[in-house]
Parts: C-alpha cells; sequence; structure tokens
C-alpha cells in the first residue's frame, strides 16, 4: 500500500465501507430518496436525520420532518450555489464517540463539482465486492457518474470529510499525526480544484480495491495505453454500462494486486493524492 493513503487505523472504531462517486448526474431526483431509503432499509436502518445547507437555507433535524426539503434540495441543486445534504441513521454510542452506521452525503459546490458517498458500517457487510455488486444496480439505475470507488475506512477519521479532502483529528490524536495521509489529502484537493486534473479527464483520486471510470481514461494520450496494460494484467475489469455517452468500467482489485499496481500507477502520475 502506498504509504498515506488512508491514516493509520487505531482500532478505537469499525471500519466504514464507503461507495464515493463524482461527477454525476441525476435522471430523475424523485428517485434518488427512494434509492437512499432501500440502501438503509436493506441493512435494517432506517434514516433517522437529514440535515443540509441549500443556498442561504439551513435545516437540521429528523429525516421524516426534513424529507419535503431534501427532496427540493436534490430538485434545485443543479440551479443552486451550494448544496449540501446528510441523511444518518441513529447514532449509537462506542466509547467516547457517536456515530451512524449509515449514511448518505450529497453535495454540489459552486463551482460545479459534484460529491456523493454511501457507507455502511463493515461488519454489516459481507465484503467489498458483495457491496458493490448490491449496490450497483441501485445507484446507476437513479444516478449517472463518471467516477466512483469502493473502499474501507475509519470511522473515527470521518468518510464525510475523506470525501472532501477534510483532514480530521480524532480524539486523543496529535495535528502532527499521519503526516503522510495528511500530506495527500492536501495535494490531491489541491490537484481536484484544478479543472485540468479533474477524474472524469482520465485520473484516479487514488487506486482503490474497486474503481469506477469511463473510456476517458483510456483515451487519454499521455497515460491511456500504460493504463490499458494495468487493467488488462491485474485485477478484473468489467464493463457495468454500455451507453456511448458514458461507457463505465469497474476495475476490482484485491490485495495482492494493490500493492503492486500503486506505485505504477502513481509513477504514470495518474493518481491525483501525489503530484502529477
Amino acid at each position: 500500500m502506498s504509504k498515506g493513503q488512508f491514516p493509520e487505523y487505531k482500532g478505537k472504531l469499525p471500519m466504514a465501507v464507503c461507495f464515493s462517486i463524482y461527477d454525476w448526474e441525476v435522471a430523475c431526483y424523485s428517485n434518488l430518496l427512494g434509492m437512499i431509503e432501500a440502501f438503509f432499509n436493506r441493512y435494517g436502518y432506517k434514516p433517522k436525520y437529514g440535515t443540509g445547507s441549500h443556498d442561504d437555507t439551513n435545516f437540521h433535524g429528523s429525516y421524516s420532518r426534513n424529507r419535503r426539503k431534501i427532496a427540493l434540495s436534490f430538485t434545485e441543486a443543479a440551479q443552486s450555489e451550494f448544496t449540501d445534504i446528510r441523511v444518518l441513521s441513529e447514532e449509537e454510542q462506542i466509547g467516547d464517540y457517536a456515530i451512524s452506521r449509515c449514511g448518505f452525503l450529497f453535495r454540489v459546490s459552486s463551482d460545479g463539482r459534484k460529491e456523493a458517498m454511501l457507507f455502511i458500517q463493515d461488519n454489516l457487510v459481507d465484503s467489498v465486492e458483495c457491496h458493490s455488486r448490491s449496490m450497483e444496480n441501485e445507484v446507476l439505475n437513479c444516478i449517472q457518474f463518471r467516477y466512483g470507488a469502493i473502499f474501507t475506512f475509519p470511522f473515527e477519521y470521518g468518510p464525510e470529510q475523506y470525501l472532501s479532502g477534510i483532514n480530521l483529528i480524532p480524539k486523543g490524536e496529535s495535528f502532527n499525526s499521519n503526516k503522510p495521509f495528511k500530506r495527500r489529502l492536501d495535494t490531491w484537493r489541491q490537484n481536484y480544484k484544478d479543472k485540468s486534473f479533474m477524474m472524469h479527464k482520465g485520473y484516479f483520486r487514488e487506486i482503490y480495491p474497486v474503481n469506477y471510470f469511463t473510456s476517458k481514461h483510456f483515451e487519454n494520450k499521455v497515460f491511456g495505453d500504460e493504463l490499458f496494460r494495468l487493467t488488462r494484467d491485474f485485477g478484473v475489469l468489467n464493463i457495468v454500462t454500455q451507453d456511448k455517452e458514458n461507457k463505465l468500467f469497474k476495475w476490482t482489485l484485491n490485495e495482492i494486486e494493490l500493492r503492486k499496481v500503486r506505485p505504477v500507477a502513481e509513477s504514470l502520475s495518474i493518481v491525483l493524492s501525489v503530484e502529477v
């Protein structure tokens, strides 16, 4: 594993299995709430909290009370300056922490960047690969995305913060801890702000156990051929959708393959968490 790709796990809290997507479009926003609720229900949870910001409007409280506001925020997100929605299950106390074991995050920023994440506690999922198979159809029926990934991440370092490249410092941790991880976060955030380094143009945030990307990655004139060879020689590459406008590939790698692929991918300057 590349040093610093994830923070050092202290074992205080469970891990979260995260399905993150970037650069997406929603064909029918009315289906989005149904997808979220189905995701929660599959694992025996219900949306408990619904909070968010939509331009100058802020709301927080129970999901049932704010469901209409969330639906309206989804519908108007494309025309808004900023939309940030969080749907979370009931919090459970683990030591000094209160965590929601299941959640959905949705963000549209003023510069047009779109990010979303579904997460679930890892012991509720058979495996990362099984989780990806069970989520694919639901997500793709509702959202067309051009880049995504599935991976595990420590709850104490905040899946939500990681989505946006923010370094969350857990209780009892020094600001100077996990320097390699913080450096990669900072580098990714700087590259991500530069529109010439967008993921849908052929880059990866990191190389994860499960990676989703479009044919734009293979069409990149600088490293497309090398990437194709990597996907041919390591892991399993499948076509998820055949849409000509959005042909989506899924590249799955095991731990041994990840250790081999990550340094090669970084040397090709296609990973935005290192200097490109």
